[in-house]
């Protein structure tokens, strides 16, 4: 199951750009070959300044979900960048969504991201360990741990 997820997934990314501001920026999805509706995507732009542009990928299971993939790009010396979810619900609707993701400080100086949805301004909240390897979905608020992801990639993309 969790490589077809993730092929699910990366064919959910496919998209051109069109550029919108300095390092974030929206791209529109071309309507042939997509599942559902348009969207509109957000993208990070090479920033060399901020070191190197990074991917991490999360996977784990979520409240009402067989699986959930979360992708994160974001430069090295930077706390925000851009995300995409992928969650495969119960009922077997895929529900993928991205936005632009903030590093934010809760108690006790954890690190809490938020992934806020580009299209509504919802939100999701992730508590991540201090290594990095796990993180948490957490409802915001309340940073006790709920849903663990696992991180099953780490990579540098920038040359």
């Amino acid at each position: 199951m969790r490589i077809s997820f993730l092929y699910v997934f990366a064919a959910a990314l496919l998209g051109g750009c069109v550029a919108d501001s300095n390092r974030i920026h929206h791209c529109e999805t071309p309507g042939t070959g997509c599942i559902g509706q348009d969207s509109v995507k957000v993208c990070l732009r090479t920033s060399e300044d901020l070191g190197k542009l990074q991917l991490r990928v999360y996977e784990g299971v979520v409240e009402n979900s067989i699986g959930c993939v979360l992708s994160v790009y974001g430069y090295q010396h930077s706390g925000d960048g851009v995300f995409t979810i992928s969650i495969m619900r119960d009922d077997n609707e895929l529900e993928t969504v991205d936005g632009n993701l903030y590093t934010l400080r809760g108690e006790n100086d954890e690190t809490i991201w938020e992934c806020r949805k580009s299209d509504d301004g919802q939100s999701y909240y992730f508590l991540r360990e201090e290594s990095g390897d796990k993180i948490f979905m957490v409802r915001y608020g309340n940073y006790s741990r709920f849903y663990q992801l696992d991180l099953v990639l780490h990579k540098d993309l920038s040359k």
